[in-house]
């Protein structure tokens, strides 16, 4: 079990979250089988109040594919 990378929260990570430079922005999806140092995992709570830089989207990919489903 993977703990969520925001500092002083003990709760499990719940999704990974990636950075598109290039497009500007900075996507949610669901957690990653295998951690990956240049990912940020994130709880529940936290990857759904994650705010993007000004400037920035928010594209939360887990919403795509429950609509999908």
């Amino acid at each position: 079990m993977r703990a969520c990378a925001k500092m002083r929260c003990g709760e499990p990570a719940a999704a990974t979250v990636s950075l598109r430079y290039r497009d500007r922005v900075v996507v949610v999806n669901e957690l990653l089988a295998e951690g990956d140092p240049s990912l940020i995992d994130l709880c529940e709570g936290h990857a759904g109040s994650l705010r993007p830089p000004l400037g920035w989207e928010r594209l939360d990919e887990r919403l795509e594919a429950r609509r999908a489903g």
